[in-house]
């Protein structure tokens, strides 16, 4: 693994002034915290760092010509010789149309998806209630993978109507926060599998992934009770996750008026306007198309449980079994090491490229979050030889392997749990 030359170790801060390096340019980002979609988190986290391949990773046309516009100063930065060739890389991935909208796709995509369900609400209504249910937990379960694409800004160059649709996917049709998703999403996107930063590997006190993150079980007695036995209940939790996430979504817009983030605060009433529409639309349908209670309860258990596994089977696969990095050695990797290091792929192929959102290409989506998905395969044939070239392991595994992984990581963090707690060191 090569010694990272393109950042420069800073403390984080948190009201002091943030500024970093893009193309060898300094600029003070310290006004965008509060406006910054993505929030002001990523911003700290770059605070006096190089961040030209996150942000050329994560902004469009518009954001290139904000930063333009802005003051800067010439800031040299030594990029080692793997984050050159990653950004030769992004030029032959450009040069070949990969990063080009793809607009008919993504209109038989969306089309496609809906048509879930459609057919769900058509199956209730002709008393086939638990057919309807099957129906919309793949709908939801697809509009996952949608949603996230719609918020990625994969479809459009006009970021309002990718914005906005992913409002209807996501808070109508799904009862997920867009802006809630997108705030942490965006973190786990810029500092991958990194302790105390990603939320995404932050879920204690049900499970931990790392040795490292044992150290706090001391400070959670929900911790030491749950973790020793993770392996066991890991794979009977995920049909929970939609449910999970539909809650968070709910605490959260009740959080966001006093939120740092300008234009999430502005959004709020939007957002809680098409979460209530969604849970209008929802409820309607379990009140009148089940007939009775128990098959209420039935679809509820059926829709959401699809849904929740078929999303936390791809999500929590992709990254959990992978290295997990302290918060204190991040800058031990570069930006390209970092992505592929944290992130496993799936064996493609026709139906897990479509189970999986494209996800199963996790590698080349965190490289180039904002890739078409139906561009992901061919790109990988760029990103393998990138990463043979570099000697970077690219890992891609079939899926039921990729489950053994994740459990075997789970069950030696156990063990080491129980040791701890026995020893009294927890």
């Amino acid at each position: 693994m090569s010694t990272i030359t393109v950042t420069e170790v800073a403390p984080t801060p948190t009201n002091t002034k943030c500024v970093f390096v893009i193309d060898d340019r300094e600029s003070d980002v310290s006004p965008f915290r509060s406006p910054h979609p993505g929030g002001n988190q990523i911003l700290e986290q770059y605070h006096n760092k190089d961040a030209t391949d996150a942000f050329y990773a994560f902004h469009g046309q518009e954001a290139h010509e904000q930063l333009r516009r802005m003051k800067s100063t010439p800031r040299p930065m030594k990029a080692d010789k793997m984050t050159k060739e990653f950004r030769e890389l992004r030029r032959k991935v450009e040069a070949a149309g990969l990063m080009e909208r793809r607009y008919g796709w993504y209109v038989w995509k969306t089309a496609s998806t809906i048509a879930f369900w459609v057919l769900a609400m058509a199956l209730g209504y002709e008393g086939h209630w638990f057919l309807s249910a099957v129906a919309l937990g793949m709908f939801w379960q697809q509009s996952g993978w949608l949603g996230h694409e719609y918020a990625h800004h994969d479809v459009f160059t006009n970021r309002r109507v990718n914005t906005f649709i992913a409002y209807t996917i996501s808070n109508f049709f799904m009862g997920l926060s867009a802006n809630w998703w997108k705030l942490r999403h965006n973190v786990h996107h810029a500092i991958t599998n990194v302790l105390d930063s990603d939320p995404d590997i932050d879920n204690l006190p049900l499970f931990c992934y790392d040795f490292v993150d044992l150290n706090r079980l001391s400070t959670s007695w929900l911790a030491r009770k749950f973790v020793p036995y993770q392996h066991y209940y890991f794979l009977p939790f995920t049909p929970l996750l939609k449910l999970i996430w539909n809650l968070q979504s709910v605490l959260y817009i009740n959080t966001t008026r006093t939120d740092l983030n300008e234009k999430h605060r502005r959004a709020v009433k939007f957002e809680a306007a098409t979460l209530a529409a969604h849970y209008t639309w929802y409820l309607a349908y379990l009140w009148f198309l089940t007939p009775s209670w128990m098959a209420m309860f039935i679809s509820f258990a059926v829709s959401m449980g699809i849904a929740g596994a078929g999303i936390a089977l791809i999500v929590f696969l992709s990254h959990d079994a992978c290295e997990i990095h302290q918060a204190a050695k991040r800058e031990s990797v570069n930006f390209v090491e970092l992505q592929v290091l944290t992130t496993r792929n799936f064996t493609p192929g026709p139906f897990m490229d479509w189970i999986a959102g494209g996800l199963n290409y996790q590698i080349e989506h965190h490289l180039f979050p904002s890739m078409p998905r139906c561009n992901l395969n061919e790109a990988s044939k760029l990103v393998k030889k990138f990463c043979l070239d570099n000697g970077l392991p690219y890992q891609c595994e079939d899926w039921d392997v990729c489950v053994s992984l994740l459990l075997q990581r789970m069950r030696n963090v156990a063990m080491e749990a129980r040791r701890r707690i026995a020893a009294g060191k927890a």
